[in-house]
């Protein structure tokens, strides 16, 4: 179940909750899943399989999550194994970027931006096809021959940075909500039920944001 456990966090996850990282992930697991050699549990692996199968089959022929992962940085096209998938990202891509209307807006208002940019996390170990290569040049696209995977390697190709805007949304998810519920009963307890509100939210936020603080000023 671990590849599950681990599907899920990021999923539901704070930090990584745009739509570029539904396939990908999804394609992750199943060829994880795929790969395991079990002996007692084999039913329970193939029911998950199916679940996937049955629960996200439309997804992986939705042209929006599709153009979400293809944009992102990360993924690009190393998730899939699929050569029609590849195929018909790459055409999509083109399109999009042929259908594309620029403004022309300087982008030099975004340096203030890049200080906020994802960096790749610990989690990121999950996806393993790092040394993935197509199976044909795609030499006509500099973005998919870059090697950067960082957001700010989307300021070198403004074109796909505005697809990436379009096409990765936030995903809609009551985890971060429930996990608030869970510290502010930490606080208010049955001895410390006269606390006002003012205080009370003082508190749940600075427990909350302990740990960002924190990562914050070690640089990470």
């Amino acid at each position: 179940m671990a590849p599950l456990a681990t599907s899920l966090d990021i999923l539901q996850g704070e930090q990584q909750c745009t739509l570029g990282y539904v396939l990908p992930t999804l394609s992750t697991l199943k060829k994880k899943l795929n790969i395991i050699d079990l002996k007692y549990t084999q039913p329970l692996c193939d029911s998950l399989l199916q679940g996937i199968s049955k629960r996200f089959e439309a997804v992986f022929n939705d042209k929006e999550f599709l153009m979400a992962a293809i944009t992102y940085p990360r993924f690009k096209l190393s998730w899939t194994d699929d050569a029609d998938m590849r195929a018909c990202g790459t055409q999509q891509l083109e399109s999009a970027l042929a259908a594309s209307v620029m403004s022309g807006s300087d982008d030099t208002d975004n340096k203030g931006q890049e200080q906020t940019i994802e960096q790749l996390s610990a989690g990121d170990d999950f996806f393993d096809f790092d040394n993935c290569q197509p199976d044909h040049e795609q030499k006509h696209l500099a973005f998919l021959n870059d090697k950067g995977k960082e957001l700010s390697m989307l300021y070198r190709h403004v074109e796909i940075k505005q697809l990436f805007l379009r096409y990765n949304t936030t995903l809609p998810s009551s985890a971060p909500v429930e996990r608030l519920f869970s510290a502010g009963a930490l606080i208010l307890t049955k001895k410390r039920n006269r606390l006002s509100d003012e205080l009370f939210e003082t508190l749940l936020l600075l427990k909350v944001n302990k740990t960002f603080t924190v990562d914050h000023r070690a640089g990470k």
